[in-house]
């Protein structure tokens, strides 16, 4: 979408090949300003989390005892047996009785490994220590039962009026369930849930896809873990899960969407709105579907009726942001992303888009101020590298072009656009060795992620070399 001039080897202009607007995140390699603490907290914290099994999915939890009692998400075990195995991160398995669930709808169920002592397990951090910028690091076992003990990172971003927590570690399903924790280690939430999107180029084919279409996760706060554990000791707990049908059905249809399963993922999401018409999540998950099938006008209609319900939602707006991207409705796109961020100042995705509009209106200053923010926001936010790498080549500064491609592959080794961006700023050096190595690199993964028309541009550059 953004159209400069094809490039020539004497003039690089990058922007004629990549469609940065609405590229978003993966998960986040763990290269960090205190790497040794990072280490830490993933490796001790993975110790206490565990996969739950059951008979239709998988899920994740932690252990806040050494005598075995297990927290996780009440949607990962609702309708399971009332006995499920767990997996320590070792591979060890073992049964686990479900004890009960949190009361009033709150999204948490408790479980009991009998006959144990002196197992690994979490401490809760404090109540209100929690703060908008803080590093968290989210742990758990997304998308396979295989994938145990997996840690990501990023930063909170946003503390909602009900204490939901946002913040930017990538999660998928398996995630469910899993604990978020501080950079002492302790539990700050439960990771609930994220939506899911792909993503495509300006010749329609799919770049990526993404953990979250708006780059924003939610984990139930420690206080209500708190909670949960005291009604636990007083015996204060239901036998059953008490989440509302329309949000087990909602949650639901997020996996089906998470793991591109689009006609189911609508099904729920449409009962989901049938059950509730107010349900301002299920209207923005169901646009979300919708923007993958690139039925833009349904998925207008989806995000409106979600600002509708709730004028303080970034998550839509965010969403209709990146249609009107699309559609290259620049302004509305940009209206939409500045709503955004007024309502989320740490919405790092929103800078990033915010930026892709700058760029694509030659703006570049304040496309640069906006891809510094959101790399202030989240140093590993490997897409504003790559939008930041664009700007600097397009004003030839050669050097800091190629230190923030490097910094892109440094965070995601499998990012075919920042090789191709490397790949050209090295032709600007004359290292046509080092150039090639890259578009090789750059077509190869462009190939395995079925994006044709970037392969193809690879090959054509790779044949006049």
């Amino acid at each position: 979408m953004i159209k400069l001039t094809m490039f020539r080897f004497g003039t690089l202009t990058l922007f004629s090949m990549f469609t940065l607007v609405g590229i978003t995140s993966h998960t986040s390699a763990l290269v960090l300003t205190d790497e040794q603490e990072a280490n830490r907290v993933c490796t001790q914290g993975s110790k206490a989390v565990i996969t739950v099994k059951n008979s239709n999915n998988h899920g994740s939890g932690f252990v806040v005892s050494q005598d075995g009692l297990i927290i996780t998400n009440a949607h990962v075990v609702a309708g399971s047996p009332s006995v499920v195995t767990v997996v320590f991160q070792n591979g060890k398995q073992v049964p686990a009785d479900v004890i009960g669930f949190a009361r009033g709808g709150v999204d948490l169920a408790a479980l009991k490994i009998q006959n144990r002592n002196n197992l690994p397990h979490l401490s809760l951090a404090d109540s209100g220590t929690v703060k908008v910028g803080y590093r968290v690091f989210a742990i758990g076992t997304p998308l396979k039962v295989e994938n145990r003990g997996i840690c990501t990172q990023g930063n909170m971003s946003r503390i909602r009026l009900d204490g939901t927590i946002q913040h930017t570690a990538n999660t998928y399903p398996g995630n469910s369930g899993g604990p978020l924790l501080n950079t002492q280690g302790e539990v700050i939430g439960v990771n609930t849930s994220s939506t899911s999107a792909s993503f495509f180029d300006s010749a329609d084919n799919k770049v990526v896809v993404t953990a979250s279409r708006t780059g924003i996760s939610l984990s139930q706060p420690v206080e209500k873990v708190k909670s949960f554990l005291a009604d636990i000791r007083q015996q204060k707990i239901s036998s059953i899960s008490t989440l509302p049908i329309n949000e087990v059905i909602n949650n639901r249809g997020i996996v089906y969407a998470k793991q591109e399963k689009w006609e189911l993922a609508l099904a729920d999401f449409n009962k989901a709105i049938l059950i509730n018409p107010q349900y301002a999540q299920a209207y923005h998950n169901r646009g979300n579907v919708y923007a993958n099938q690139k039925k833009w006008e349904l998925a207008l209609a989806d995000y409106n009726k979600a600002i509708a319900i709730n004028s303080d939602e970034e998550l839509a707006y965010m969403g209709r942001g990146l249609i009107y991207a699309k559609v290259e409705k620049w302004e509305l796109a940009l209206a939409d992303f500045n709503k955004a961020i007024q309502i989320n100042p740490q919405y790092a995705k929103a800078y990033h888009n915010r930026g892709n509009i700058y760029a694509n209106q030659k703006k570049w200053e304040l496309a640069l101020a906006d891809f510094n923010k959101a790399i202030l926001i989240n140093p590993q936010f490997a897409q504003a590298y790559m939008g930041r790498g664009l700007i600097y080549s397009e004003q030839k500064k050669w050097e800091l072009a190629l230190a923030d491609f490097n910094k892109a592959i440094q965070i995601n080794s499998q990012y075919a656009q920042a090789y191709m961006g490397r790949g050209l700023v090295y032709l600007q050096f004359n290292n046509k060795q080092k150039a090639r190595e890259n578009f090789q690199e750059a077509a190869r993964l462009f190939l395995d992620q079925g994006n044709t028309a970037l392969y193809e541009t690879a090959m054509g550059i790779l044949k006049k070399l």
